[in-house]
């Protein structure tokens, strides 16, 4: 995108226009809500808008002053830094223009160093850019510093132009070589062109230009007309006094005769065997710097150059210069640009790789490719900072790769960013004087070794090394450490995703390792992770978890259920605990609900601990039943053997009565002899309960058993209208059982609906259904199972009472049913049985009874008789 930025702004044809599309592009991408593109007078020392957004926003402000100490503006421009206010109510140096802008970041266009104007953006919203915008701005800064140089540039050549114009009619030749100069950007055409043409104005025989690097005090003959096969020779100032002479003085050198001109004593006999008797030289000079110089040769004889051809070789030489510099400039900013265009996409690249490995091999290339370097290295300190590991390198041996490992330069735990070790010639660089031998060995000459500074902290060093000697130009340091910065950043990105990537595997592995069921929701209720224990809790694989809705999976429900404990996620704010019953599996679940909260104090989320306690309240049920029981039980063995005399008696004087009574009379004592023994056996029952001892068994027909539940309650259930529905298995096989305390069972049970029913005085039905299943719902014991359901009509029972319901304090009917679910269950559960309630969505109440099918073999009656006849009637049997 910056590349893309670059390529507009380069084609626009003024300062005007590169301000308005440079704030287009910031309004457009970042969202300003204020800004502006000020550009710097330095004459006048103000700040002159060129653009802003909205547009034409503050027309009464069109200049800022450079000096003024109030002012983001100003004083960014003046340092030179960007400056970044995340809230101006707290800045005094900022002017506020509007009321509602609360963020300011203020970013210096600078070329070559010089500040040339400022983009000023503004936020409505406290610390309102983020990182990422703040070095987009940057970069757009930087694109706007190069376009608007490229336009200064081409203002300056067309200058040139029209200058030359003007002073075609006097100098012609001299517009003509001036044009051929700077119609071209090419260095070596510019000096090709020049040369050809000074021979041709001049009528000399040769022209020779040579470029100097006064750094290094050479030169190098860089075009020549025509050729003698001198292009390319090297030339050493420092032994050239006619050089001296022209960079000391910048004056053209008019020799007439060579042999007498000292200053040509070094190179005069050089110049007998070109054949050369007269030359002109002539400096090529630009803002002060000597590029080099223009020898016009004469062979055939000795030549006096005029004044007016000195003059004007020095104009010529002047205008090339100028072409001439202004191709550096060209090559520096293209340079440039292809660097910052590489730059970018190898920090694009390097911040795609998060793996550590990836980053350091990527590196290595980059550099080598970036820097034209012929190896590279990255050496990364160790966990105790004292040591360090070359990680990854590029052409380099193993043994030169193990004394780099010795060359710690900075110590780890330096403070400050430590500069940069640049040697053009390793022989000379005393700080490598103790691995200068294997360096030598290794073939390298020069080298730049850079700190690897990231946040604070020194990671380690990046080596660049290069085989022939190399003099390294401050943008190719520069472009060196700002790689070096990225590769810091990369690489202390990838060690921060190797550290965070450890700990989620290790937070992971906590995480499934708790046995509850743990599951973080967000404020819609969406699953954002669980663990193993919530998948098997709910029995949904773990990956499926993840975006689905926490009342899908718990609550089987389409849309969150009016009773969630969790309906308003953030109006939890404190941690709560609730239990709740799975109506899909009868488990019940205690849930704890932990809320996430921000900085501010709002709810964010959620964190909810599922844990199944069927179990632990099965036992509790169980424990407190059992206590309750036993209390009862006390009680009512006492009342049993009170009540077993009277019966005795009864039953005594009812056989013998039968004996000589009329036969009238016989089938109502039969009857009361029934009924005594069926009394005697509910005293047996109460008996059995009070000790616990297991039931008597019979072979018994569970439907049989029902049909006279049914017809003892016939009349109370016609006359209160009253529906009894049978949905019996007929295949259901027979059971061991005590037939009289199971049909205590169903008649407490059918008592119980009746008067449920009766409560509401408009009738109802009970649906009375027996079956067979392979499998308990309590999971308990083994299989199979008679299960005998009673399902009513009617009212259903009080969410606060079903935990009570079989207690034997607890009844739902009148007196006279004092105890009698209390009894059936505890019945039930002698006879390794289940017996529970629960209402029905539908509205219905449903008993249900689950029944183990035992073998029915004899000797279970037999028993059961010995048992009778000792323990109940004992005068009877007498």
């Amino acid at each position: 995108a910056l590349y893309e930025v670059g390529q507009t702004l380069s084609l626009l044809n003024s300062e005007e226009e590169i301000a308005r599309k440079v704030m287009e592009i910031a309004e457009e991408f970042l969202g300003l809500n204020y800004g502006g593109f000020w550009g710097v007078d330095e004459a006048r020392r103000v700040l002159v808008k060129l653009a802003d957004v909205p547009k034409g926003e503050n027309p009464r402000l069109p200049e800022l002053s450079l000096d003024s100490e109030k002012g983001i503006i100003a004083a960014a421009a003046r340092t030179g830094e960007a400056i970044y206010v995340p809230d101006t109510r707290k800045e005094p140096r900022y002017i506020r223009f509007h009321p509602g802008l609360l963020s300011e970041f203020a970013v210096p266009i600078k070329v070559g160093g010089r500040v040339v104007g400022v983009l000023n953006s503004e936020k409505e919203e406290v610390d309102g850019f983020t990182p990422d915008e703040r070095e987009s701005l940057v970069a757009l800064a930087s694109q706007a510093a190069i376009a608007l140089e490229t336009i200064r540039l081409r203002k300056g050549l067309q200058e040139q132009l029209e200058e030359l114009t003007r002073e075609a009619s006097r100098r012609s030749m001299v517009q003509e070589i001036a044009s051929l100069a700077a119609s071209s950007l090419d260095v070596r055409e510019i000096l090709n062109l020049a040369a050809a043409k000074m021979v041709e104005v001049f009528q000399v025989d040769h022209c020779g230009i040579v470029l100097f690097d006064i750094e290094r005090m050479e030169g190098e003959v860089a075009a020549e007309y025509p050729p003698q096969g001198v292009l390319g020779t090297k030339i050493e100032l420092e032994g050239y006094p006619a050089a001296h002479y022209l960079i000391e003085t910048g004056k053209p050198l008019p020799i007439a005769d060579v042999e007498t001109e000292p200053l040509l004593e070094p190179v005069r006999g050089l110049m007998a065997t070109l054949g050369i008797k007269s030359i002109l030289l002539v400096p090529m000079v630009a803002q002060e710097t000597i590029l080099g110089s223009i020898g016009l040769d004469v062979m055939e004889k000795k030549r006096e150059f005029t004044t007016d051809e000195v003059d004007l070789a020095f104009t010529i030489a002047h205008q090339i210069s100028i072409a001439l510099q202004n191709a550096y400039l060209y090559e520096d900013i293209q340079r440039r640009y292809y660097q910052m265009a590489a730059l970018q996409d190898a920090t694009k690249v390097l911040n795609s790789e998060l793996d550590l490995e990836g980053v350091l091999n990527l590196l290595t290339n980059i550099c080598i490719g970036l820097l034209n370097a012929d190896r590279s290295a990255i050496c990364l300190f160790d966990e105790t900072g004292e040591q360090l590991k070359c990680i990854a390198n590029e052409g380099l041996s193993p043994l030169y790769v193990a004394t780099l490992e010795r060359c710690i330069l900075w110590p780890s735990d330096i403070k400050e960013k430590p500069p940069p070790l640049i040697a053009g010639d390793v022989l000379k660089e005393p700080l490598l004087a103790h691995i200068r031998g294997a360096t030598i060995d290794e073939g390298i000459s020069s080298a730049m070794l850079l700190p690897l500074f990231h946040r604070g902290r020194l990671e380690g060093m990046l080596g660049v090394f290069y085989d022939e000697p190399h003099k390294f130009a401050p943008g190719q340091v520069s472009l060196a450490q700002t790689l070096a910065d990225q590769a810091a950043v990369a690489i202390g990105n990838a060690l921060l995703f190797q550290e965070v990537r450890k700990a989620g595997e290790e937070w992971a592995t906590t995480f499934n390792a708790i046995q509850d069921g743990i599951v973080i929701l967000d404020q819609n209720h969406r699953i954002v992770r669980a663990n193993e224990a919530f998948a098997r809790l709910m029995g949904v694989p773990l990956e499926e978890l993840p975006g689905s809705r926490c009342y899908e999976i718990v609550h089987k429900s389409r849309r969150l259920p009016p009773l969630c404990p969790a309906l308003n996620v953030k109006e939890i704010v404190e941690p709560s605990q609730i239990e709740i019953k799975d109506p899909s599996s009868g488990r019940i679940l205690n849930i704890a609900h932990y809320p996430i909260k921000d900085s501010r104090g709002y709810v964010r989320g959620l964190v909810c601990v599922y844990k199944d306690v069927t179990e632990e309240k099965r036992l509790q049920e169980h424990l407190l039943q059992a206590e309750k029981l036993a209390s009862l039980g006390r009680m009512a063995a006492g009342l049993a053997h009170e009540l077993n005399n009277p019966l005795t008696t009864v039953l005594g004087y009812a056989r013998m009565l039968q004996e000589n009574a009329p036969q009238e009379f016989k089938k109502g004592l039969k009857e009361i002899e029934a009924q005594a023994w069926r009394a005697a056996s509910i005293v047996r029952g109460v008996l059995d309960f009070a000790e616990q001892r297991p039931p008597y068994r019979y072979k018994v027909s569970i439907n049989e058993l029902l049909e006279e539940a049914i017809s003892s309650q016939q009349h109370r259930l016609e006359s209160n209208n009253i529906e009894i529905k049978r949905k019996l298995d007929p295949s259901r096989p027979d059971t061991l059982g005590d037939p009289y305390q199971l049909q205590e069972v169903f008649q407490s049970l059918l008592a119980n609906a009746c008067h449920a029913i009766e409560s509401t005085g408009e009738g109802g039905y009970i649906l009375i259904c027996t079956s067979q299943k392979e499998t308990s719902s309590h999971k308990e014991g083994e299989g199979p199972w008679i299960v005998v359901e009673f399902i009513r009509s009617g009212p259903p029972i009080p969410a606060d009472s079903l935990p009570h319901l079989f207690e034997p304090s607890f009844t739902s009917g009148p007196d006279r049913e004092k105890m009698n679910l209390a009894l059936a269950y505890s019945i039930i559960r002698r006879h390794e049985g289940h017996l529970w309630a629960e209402n029905l969505p539908e509205g219905q109440v449903r008993f249900a009874i689950e029944l183990p099918i035992l073998p029915t073999d004899h000797h279970w009656a037999e028993e059961m008789l010995k048992d009778v006849e000792n323990n109940l009637a004992p005068e009877v049997k007498k």
